[in-house]
């Protein structure tokens, strides 16, 4: 039986992979700050281990777990609430990235890793982003997801590592916490709809966004460690939503109209917002077959129903 080691498993990424993998026959194990614990699952069981992610600590987990693969999904995860934490940001993605490559590299070198990368790494562009298009990160979260970025790369042709950069764009599901754009559109519309809410306060909906379903795009992870050869790959739909256009959808599903309930704030338009983001994923649909099959609007279907049920 192949096992997983997953940081970050508490996140939406991590609970989707871990669900993935456990059907796929694989021994999970994630990384925690807290207390170890076992998760029941239907198909099987999930372990946590307690780490604090310095170099010693990881040494000892991958020597006592043995892994074959490790998904390195930890780190803060906010890119406007990057510039409030700078150092978490750096030390959560950058450091605790370079601590599992050297480690793996001490440890067994035969381990294939998995970082969790960001179309943020990209520079602002009106073009679909290929893994060839150029980097210009202009936050904090993107600056040091690039660092990482590059320390796979230096580690992969280098030393050899199966290291692999997944180029994860906007994904969703309702897993997704409360103050990410479409849970909080999501949520907002809900309340609104019960009159618990009178408006909801957004920034720029005029940009466009490549959205898409995150439980396809961890499946597209895993994918990306069974190639006979390790690579950098956007993982994206190709598509570019409108944000208003998304929170029409949403508002219409609930019968109300977002120009009634909706407002703009400027305190929530960042200065540095690019006005496009779209990817190209034939690099990953050609080395592994991984083709997305679900839109945006679907997954936010589900998010809708989500919500519903649990308020």
């Amino acid at each position: 039986m192949p096992k997983a080691l997953i940081t970050g498993m508490a996140g939406q990424d991590g609970q989707l992979l871990s669900r993935h993998l456990v059907n796929e026959g694989y021994d999970v194990v994630g990384t925690t700050r807290g207390e170890g614990r076992e998760i029941s699952l239907e198909n099987g069981a999930l372990y946590l281990r307690q780490c604090d992610y310095e170099r010693r600590s990881i040494e000892a987990l991958l020597e006592e777990e043995q892994p074959d693969e490790v998904y390195n999904l930890a780190g803060q995860a906010y890119v406007g609430k990057s510039w409030l934490k700078v150092e978490e940001t750096l030390q959560s993605v950058a450091l605790i990235s370079a601590r599992f490559l050297e480690s793996i590299f001490k440890v067994n070198s035969k381990i294939h890793f998995f970082q969790a990368s960001t179309s943020q790494i990209y520079a602002p562009s009106d073009e679909v982003l290929t893994e060839e298009s150029q980097f210009g990160p202009n936050t904090p979260y993107g600056c040091s997801k690039m660092y990482a970025h590059f320390l796979v790369q230096s580690f992969r042709e280098t030393q050899g590592l199966f290291a692999v950069n997944g180029i994860l764009f906007n994904h969703e599901s309702p897993l997704r916490k409360d103050d990410f754009f479409l849970q909080k559109v999501v949520i907002g519309a809900v309340a609104i709809s019960r009159g618990e809410l009178d408006e909801l306060d957004l920034g720029n909906l005029e940009i466009y966004r490549d959205m898409g379903c995150a439980a396809e795009f961890m499946k597209a992870a895993h994918l990306t460690l069974q190639a006979d050869e390790p690579g950098d790959y956007n993982i994206c739909t190709g598509v570019a939503m409108n944000l208003g256009d998304l929170v029409a959808h949403v508002f219409s599903k609930l019968g109300l109209d977002p120009d009634k309930y909706v407002r703009t704030n400027r305190n929530l338009i960042r200065r540095y917002e690019p006005p496009l983001i779209v990817g190209s994923h034939d690099a990953i649909t050609r080395v592994t077959g991984w083709v997305p099959s679900r839109g945006i609007r679907s997954v936010l279907d589900e998010m809708l129903e989500a919500a519903l049920e649990e308020s």
